[in-house]
Parts: C-alpha cells; sequence; structure tokens
C-alpha cells in the first residue's frame, strides 16, 4: 500500500519516471501526489503487465513525457480504478497524450478530473463491448 505519500522529480530513461508497476503487481495507492517526473512514455506513472491498481483521492500533476505525460496505461490484462484522482498540468513534449494515455486494459474512472494538460488530451482505445459514458 502506498498511503500519503509524494513522489517528485524523477526521471527515467524510458518509463514511468514517477512509478512504474509490471508484472502482476498488486497496489493500492490513497492519498498520494506524483508531481514533476518525466520519461519517453508515463512521465508520473506507467501500468503494464497485468497489474491491478486501485489509486484513490491521487493527483498527477506536472509530469513530462513524449505519451502519456501523466499516465500511460497497457497491459491487456492489467485492471485499474482511478476514484476521486486529477490529472493535470502534465505535458506530452511532442503533443501526444499529455494527461491520460490508455491503450488496453480495464479501467474505471470515478469522479475524477483530466483537466489542463498541454497536447492532444487523453487518449482511450475502447475495445468491443467497452462503453464510453
Amino acid at each position: 500500500m502506498m498511503l500519503d505519500c509524494t513522489i517528485s522529480r524523477n526521471s527515467a530513461i524510458k518509463e514511468g519516471g514517477g512509478v512504474a508497476f509490471y508484472d502482476g503487481a498488486n497496489v493500492r495507492m490513497e492519498r498520494c501526489l506524483i508531481t514533476e517526473n518525466y520519461a519517453l512514455y508515463g512521465g508520473g506513472l506507467i501500468v503494464d503487465s497485468s497489474t491491478i491498481l486501485d489509486c484513490t483521492e491521487t493527483s498527477i500533476l506536472s509530469n513530462d513525457a513524449v505519451r502519456g505525460a501523466g499516465a500511460y496505461i497497457g497491459g491487456s490484462l492489467s485492471v485499474l480504478n482511478f476514484d476521486h484522482c486529477t490529472f493535470a498540468h502534465n505535458v506530452a513534449s511532442e503533443g501526444s497524450d499529455p494527461g491520460l494515455y490508455i491503450s488496453s486494459g480495464t479501467v474505471s474512472i470515478v469522479s475524477s478530473s483530466i483537466h489542463n494538460n498541454t497536447g492532444s488530451g487523453a487518449y482511450f482505445t475502447l475495445k468491443s463491448g467497452a462503453t464510453d459514458g
């Protein structure tokens, strides 16, 4: 469990400047701040490979990446829940998906905000049977 934490001013050469979850991680993140991190993909956060993440009252702010500056979500078996989270002021240096990039997995976003990010907005790929709403 990650509780009342701050992850700030980190960088990665490729993925997950602030935090990277892979290979079946099962994490609960509550009341955390992920800010001012950098990576090519997932400046603040990257989730891949069958990961379960429950994220509550967490702010992902002012991160920088080429794609998914705030968060980059992949991994078809990953399950993510964002409840009362904020994705704001993230910058995609090449203008692609600054706040939240979701390419696969099962994602629930409830009572959360994605705003004031610089680039082309949020990116979602909806699979057969998925709904947007």
